[in-house]
């Protein structure tokens, strides 16, 4: 794998010498690494998405979104190589396009259903001001004082 010339790459490329294998590493660790850029982006710029999800919920969404988009390519590139072992991008990105509407069909119904629930649910069990909590007499209190 070439990661910093890519002038010798794109030889390569013209010339016919970068292997299937090799196209799908480049596209594969390209995609984590985008993936993780565009998470750490919308951490940096304040993005804040579901109001009640934790940092840690949002490490372990990425994670998993970095793992299952990985686990995908690599089933995708052996059921290619298991063919005709050809033009395996060209056909997991067009081949991808229609599964990516309908999963992003799929988010936006879902998303419609658990972003109000949560925030009913966060309303509900969020704590009263102290101001509004009753307020216990200072007599009941059980100190064994010295």
């Amino acid at each position: 794998m070439n990661f910093i010339n890519d002038r010798e790459l794109a030889l390569r490329f013209r010339n016919g010498l970068v292997p299937s294998r090799e196209r799908f590493r480049y596209f594969l660790i390209g995609t984590i690494l985008g993936m993780s850029v565009i998470s750490l982006g919308f951490r940096s710029s304040g993005f804040e998405g579901d109001p009640v999800a934790t940092q840690t919920w949002r490490m372990i969404t990425d994670l998993m979104s970095i793992l299952i988009s990985a686990v995908g390519l690599i089933v995708c590139y052996r059921t290619n190589r298991r063919g005709d072992d050809k033009e395996f991008i060209e056909r997991v990105m067009c081949i991808g396009f229609p599964i990516t509407v309908f999963a992003m069909i799929i988010l936006v119904a879902v998303s419609i259903l658990y972003y109000p629930t949560m925030l009913l649910v966060s309303k509900s069990t969020t704590p009263l001001p102290i101001s509004k909590r009753r307020q216990r007499p200072a007599s009941s209190c059980m100190c064994t004082g010295a």
